[in-house]
């Protein structure tokens, strides 16, 4: 990427940034947020934020499944490329990923390559997932008991439908991958036909990545396994988001309502994903709650607790990580500005 395109991502980042918080700020009744804060029950935060960090050693031992039998590095090392990664996203946006699979690569005898075509199995794993959280929760979550949010979350019954179709749609082409990764290839050329040259190659390649992660998945126990872990995993991070609640009694959210702050969340950080996810993070949570309907004092809030027991512990414990593993930041940095 040469510098005047790194420059320009740069400048709609931020700008994106500075909006998104501008927005979330411009209507924040500040007396109700400040009695929120001070009424809260801190005693769920620490719970909340173990809820968040158990994510990641899942995520670890997940990984080394998706690697396969012929790659066994040490779940210490998975574990500290995740939270590098994770910590420069938070940072750079976007490139963590890469420098994820770098770390590995330096660290043990997983090529880089394969450590990324396992990326990107993650990537499809994480994906089903989210959006069945997210159908489960719109499904599950009552029109009439949703206040002023009732008719948005009743229109949001379709997003649900559509939803649920494109969730089986995933599952079809995995197994179809899986079974005849030919015949998939070629049905995803032909989907893909009517996009720019440039967006189709860059589809093609990730499923050429992709078809080499799954290869790796030897048998349909690895298979059903990783899909178990990948539950698990992203469970993990509703109960972060239902202890975060829990803080606030007055807001009330559910289970069903954590899948959806969950959900919208991740969607819109993937989507979107600012320095720090500010604005994004926040406000995606806050947007969540006014389909719920919930006061929206009480949701900036709970928004801002759950970035604050969420996103600087991450990038602490990347730090952590990148010191233990002996690697500096400019290496870190040329990784991720060479993408």
């Amino acid at each position: 990427m040469n510098r005047a395109r790194r420059a320009l991502l740069l400048f709609l980042t931020m700008g994106a940034m500075v909006g998104l918080l501008a927005l979330s700020l411009a209507h924040v009744d500040w007396g109700r947020a400040r009695e929120a804060f001070r009424s809260a029950h801190w005693a769920y935060l620490p719970v909340a934020a173990l809820f968040g960090l158990a994510v990641f050693p899942v995520k670890a031992y997940r990984w080394r499944i998706i690697l396969g039998n012929g790659a066994r590095p040490r779940l210490g090392t998975l574990y500290s490329a995740i939270m590098i990664g994770f910590m420069v996203n938070c940072i750079f946006s976007r490139v963590g990923e890469v420098v994820r699979a770098v770390v590995l690569g330096a660290k043990s005898e997983v090529r880089t390559s394969t450590a990324l075509a396992s990326i990107a199995l993650e990537r499809v794993f994480d994906m089903m997932v989210v959006l069945l959280f997210l159908v489960t929760s719109l499904l599950w979550l009552q029109p009439q008991g949703a206040g002023e949010g009732g008719r948005a979350l009743a229109r949001l019954r379709l997003v649900g439908a559509l939803g649920t179709v494109m969730f089986a749609a995933g599952v079809t082409f995995l197994v179809l991958l899986r079974l005849r990764p030919q015949v998939a290839l070629r049905v995803a050329h032909s989907a893909s036909g009517w996009l720019p040259q440039r967006v189709r190659g860059h589809v093609e390649r990730f499923l050429a990545k992709f078809l080499e992660g799954l290869v790796a998945l030897r048998s349909w126990r690895q298979l059903a396994f990783v899909t178990a872990l990948s539950f698990v995993h992203w469970s993990l991070q509703v109960l972060f988001f239902l202890m975060a609640g829990y803080c606030f009694p007055d807001l009330g959210l559910s289970v069903p309502g954590a899948m959806l702050v969950f959900a919208v969340s991740a969607l819109g950080v993937g989507a979107l994903p600012t320095p720090g996810y500010l604005g994004v993070f926040t406000g995606t949570i806050e947007a969540a709650g006014a389909i719920m309907g919930l006061p929206g004092p009480l949701m900036f809030s709970y928004a801002w607790v759950c970035w604050g027991a969420n996103i600087p512990l991450i990038v602490a414990i990347g730090l952590v990580c990148m010191w233990l593993q002996g690697l500096s930041a400019r290496a870190l940095r040329d990784t991720s500005t060479a993408r």
